[in-house]
């Protein structure tokens, strides 16, 4: 793939992010270090390997948070292996027909209990001084 093709992609998730109203972009307060970000690439394939989808997250680099100082609990709705693995042999036993889907911005409908300051990724144009506000 080529540059040209990876930040046609990049500017998709921004559009998403920005017509989501996930974030506005703000003077960075006083006492305040925002949280840097960057672009997280994927390759989507389908069951025979074939590509499907391109798709690019931007993710914060939380890493530099400190729990109780910037954080105070962490919180990730995955679901239990145990509880997919009854699923699907209740299915295979009942004969019923399972499907899975992604949802493309679903985590983007977390409601944030704290404000959260975050950097965009490199490159994309900010004024100097300024962040988001997620």
């Amino acid at each position: 793939m080529n540059a040209e093709f990876w930040k046609s992609v990049v500017e998709e998730e921004l559009q998403s992010l920005n017509s989501n109203h996930v974030y506005e972009t703000m003077l960075i307060p006083d006492g305040v270090t925002p949280i840097t970000s960057k672009p997280v690439f994927q390759i989507k394939c389908n069951q025979t390997g074939n590509v499907e989808q391109y798709k690019v997250q931007i993710v914060a680099c939380g890493f530099t948070q400190k729990e109780g100082v910037d954080y105070q609990e962490v919180f990730a709705p995955v679901a239990n292996l145990d509880s997919v693995r009854t699923l699907i042999t209740l299915a295979v036993k009942h004969n019923l027909e399972l499907d899975q889907m992604d949802v493309s911005t679903a985590y983007l409908n977390g409601e944030l209990k704290e404000d959260l300051y975050m950097l965009p990724p490199e490159g994309v144009p900010i004024q100097p001084g300024y962040c988001w506000k997620l």
